[in-house]
């Protein structure tokens, strides 16, 4: 089991095959990666995610013990919705970085929520989060700050108001 890894809006999974577009509001901050040219499609449960065209919308609020990612295909269909659950969403100020000068964080707790387009959302990777509290890279806490961000992502998508 590896450690948390560091998640930032402005390289993203440091995916170095998308364009990324950044908009900031008072209250978030939005990216809009369009993905290039790959050396393999991505699937979750059979359901391609990423290829080339396709776009992640994610949503950064701060505060929040989640980020929300809509997916699009190259049509602009909507796909699905992925959500990392992680640590409270840090605002990041940080001239080195891509784009502008403002950004968020966050470490991923390992923990997930999946909605495939017109389904209802459901839990990935609980075992993932089990045996990273078994190894220590988070606290049995933190685990349970993380199933509680699941359910309110569950909730918020069930009711479609992203």
């Amino acid at each position: 089991m590896h450690p948390p890894k560091h998640i930032t809006s402005k390289t993203g999974l440091g995916l170095t095959w998308t364009t990324k577009v950044f908009e900031t509001f008072p209250d978030h901050f939005i990216t809009d990666e369009t993905f290039g040219e790959m050396e393999r499609l991505w699937s979750i449960d059979d359901l391609v995610v990423a290829k080339p065209g396709y776009r992640w919308i994610t949503k950064w609020e701060e505060g929040k013990n989640y980020v929300i990612t809509r997916i699009l295909n190259e049509k602009g269909d909507w796909v699905g919705t992925y959500c990392d659950i992680c640590s409270p969403v840090k605002k990041i100020e940080d001239t080195r970085l891509i784009g502008n000068d403002e950004g968020f964080e966050f470490e991923d707790w390992y923990l997930d929520v999946w909605q495939p387009a017109n389904e209802k959302p459901g839990l990935l990777d609980e075992d993932e989060l089990e045996e990273a509290v078994a190894d220590g890279h988070i606290t049995r806490e933190q685990a349970e700050v993380a199933m509680e961000a699941a359910a309110k992502v569950i909730e918020i998508l069930g009711s479609s108001a992203i």
